[in-house]
């Protein structure tokens, strides 16, 4: 979901990543602890667009929101850093906003996971359980829809219910890019559903260019997609190496460390660092080269015969998450 490729950021004379590649896939939960300075808070500033990187590319997939708090607690105003966090966060929570904006005083909330109740304390909404949720449908002016779920949030017997309790048909907004509504629930007789399909049906012919261009930005999302798929597929054997050789760098400084006075110490681990990440430049490039091509067992094979680290190619990215096995 979020990538960092080759990052560098340096504040002042201090130098806080040196060409430094991470990523953060979904599912992941991750601490970063470090000492004061270290460069954890600019490193989640790269991350939520509040800087940038020196050198390198921070980049995050399509359709992710970050919700966040910063250091200054007194925002959070008593509330937890749980409900900050998915305050900000979420579609549903920009189409309450914009329907506040447009004159909108009547909201209900319906979660399928449960968290009506504190979203509708944030928003002035009422919230609804499953039990009053076709009452509350039979009674909207409107629907909207967007969890995304691709489940059947709004069966087709609920709205069969709803459409049976009015005078006028039900309109339904869906803006989930995977549908809400089942192709039953949009055959109920009284339903107007208006959706991204809908929208592009009706879309006037002259627009057709502006279709088709959105059609290639989707094609080489899915391409670029892909292929950082691909690349992932070659990153335990990229960490790795990295483990290897900064293993080798750590037990030469812990030498220096009882032999030089401190100052003199740091500033050389700071120049084996440089070294280091000099030299595994070029092997990272070439991992990602490798695994765009199919190539990735040769490079597995050259770290087997070079350093004797043994690591299995992932077929599915969702592997790495597997340890890595090394041996020398």
């Amino acid at each position: 979901m979020i990538r960092l490729d080759n990052v560098s950021k340096q504040a002042g004379h201090q130098i806080l990543f040196i060409e430094a590649s991470a990523a953060l896939n979904k599912g992941e939960k991750i601490g970063l602890v470090g000492r004061n300075g270290a460069g954890k808070t600019t490193l989640f500033r790269m991350i939520t667009g509040q800087e940038l990187p020196d050198e390198g590319q921070v980049s995050i997939d399509r359709g992710i929101s970050i919700g966040y708090f910063s250091q200054d607690v007194g925002e959070m105003s008593g509330r937890s850093a749980v409900t900050e966090v998915m305050d900000g966060a979420g579609p549903v929570s920009v189409v309450a906003a914009e329907l506040r904006n447009r004159g909108c005083t009547d909201l209900s909330v319906f979660s399928p996971s449960g968290r009506a109740a504190g979203f509708s304390d944030r928003h002035r909404a009422t919230p609804i359980d499953a039990d009053g949720l076709a009452d509350a449908v039979t009674a909207a002016d409107i629907v909207i829809t967007c969890s995304g779920r691709a489940s059947d949030v709004l069966g087709d017997e609920l709205l069969a219910i709803a459409v049976a309790g009015r005078d006028k048909p039900l309109p339904i907004v869906d803006l989930a890019l995977h549908s809400d509504l089942s192709a039953a629930a949009r055959a109920v007789p009284g339903i107007r559903v208006i959706d991204l399909r809908s929208v592009a049906a009706q879309s006037d012919p002259t627009h057709l260019s502006a279709v088709t261009a959105a059609q290639d930005i989707v094609i080489a999302g899915v391409a670029a997609f892909e292929e950082r798929m691909a690349v992932r597929r070659l990153d335990p054997a990229v960490v790795a190496l990295r483990q290897h050789i900064s293993g080798a760098v750590e037990k030469e400084m812990a030498r220096l460390r009882a032999k030089y006075p401190s100052e003199v110490a740091a500033e050389v681990e700071l120049s084996m660092h440089r070294v280091t990440q000099s030299l595994l430049h070029t092997p990272t490039l070439r991992a990602k080269e490798l695994a765009r091509t199919g190539d990735g067992a040769h490079y597995l094979q050259a770290l087997h015969t070079l350093f004797g680290i043994d690591i299995t190619e992932a077929a599915d990215p969702s592997e790495n998450d597997r340890p890595v096995r090394l041996s020398s």
